[in-house]
């Protein structure tokens, strides 16, 4: 009886001890959201008011990336090649190409424009990994595209068709970029900040030939500097904590871009026309429910891909 009294006591230490870092686990992951959100949304805002005064977006972008690169300069990774250039191409896409919406769109459309992220991760997580989500979270996300569709295009404040199509591509870089993240971390157990530092350096040698070539930015005044760096240092907790929400799981971290341009638009009050508006709600909604009907195994139950592929 003495054994098995042991044994009983043993495994309540094995079960508190599970519970207590699932906690923390739990508590870390709301404190990194809370914190991308809140930084999400100052740079947005922040970022609409700079490029009406200096509008060179991607180079903006460019010198973000490059403060990010020497914040994280000392650390060493071991992110193989493909990966690294995968990386850098479509989060250069995804960084010039919003910036550039954010000077060319309303907010209010920059908010439908990015509620598509989640029906597009679904698509690029399906064709590059074999994630399948189950019927509803997927029939949710094709709600939100259909209110993102209708707000853009049914509303009596016509967008910028340019603006538009950037932003598309800007949403399918960054699916690609976010569903890698979660395979890599899958398959070769890689720390999500090394996934960031591998791909920094590609990512600001794009941005800046694009920057040189097409937009050839005037220097900046002393106040405009600051913005940029401000900017740039807010970027910086943006994308460290991006990077490890996604290593989480993908979807999450995309889900959350509704609720970052909702409260922008509510706090900037860029909701357009009555149809407009009610397309942002229902974005916002489905958003929602969305993440309370998602499945939270889909990658662990999925055939993953070899990252060769």
């Amino acid at each position: 009886s003495g054994v098995v009294v042991g044994n009983v006591f043993s495994i309540d230490r094995r079960v508190a001890t599970r519970m207590t870092k699932r906690t923390a686990s739990n508590y870390s992951l709301l404190a990194t959201t809370l914190v991308n959100v809140a930084c999400g949304v100052c740079l947005i805002i922040g970022s609409k008011h700079l490029y009406g005064i200096w509008p060179y977006p991607v180079t903006a972008a460019a010198f973000q990336q490059i403060m990010l690169l020497i914040y994280m300069y000392d650390r060493k990774h071991d992110v193989l090649p493909p990966v690294t250039h995968y990386l850098a191409f479509t989060n250069a896409a995804q960084v010039a190409f919003s910036n550039i919406m954010i000077r060319m769109c309303t907010l209010g459309v920059y908010e439908l424009i990015t509620a598509l992220r989640i029906p597009a991760l679904l698509l690029v997580q399906w064709y590059q990994f074999r994630v399948f989500e189950p019927r509803k979270p997927t029939l949710c996300a094709l709600a939100t595209a259909a209110f993102s569709a209708c707000g853009t295009w049914a509303s009596n404040h016509s967008a910028n068709v340019i603006g538009v199509v950037v932003g598309i591509a800007a949403v399918l870089a960054a699916a690609a970029s976010k569903a890698v993240i979660k395979g890599c971390v899958m398959q070769y157990n890689t720390n999500p900040d090394d996934l960031l530092r591998a791909q920094v350096p590609g990512t600001i040698f794009i941005l800046s030939i694009y920057s040189a070539i097409v937009e050839q930015p005037a220097c900046p005044s002393t106040s405009t500097a600051l913005c940029v760096i401000v900017f740039g240092l807010v970027a910086i907790v943006l994308n460290v904590t991006g990077f490890r929400l996604c290593s989480h799981a993908p979807m999450y971290y995309q889900q959350l871009s509704p609720f970052k341009t909702g409260l922008i638009v509510a706090l900037s009050n860029s909701w357009g026309d009555v149809v407009r508006a009610v397309s942002i709600v229902g974005t916002t909604v489905f958003a929602s429910v969305y993440m309370r009907v998602r499945s939270r195994n889909c990658w662990e139950n999925a055939y993953v891909r070899s990252m060769d592929y």
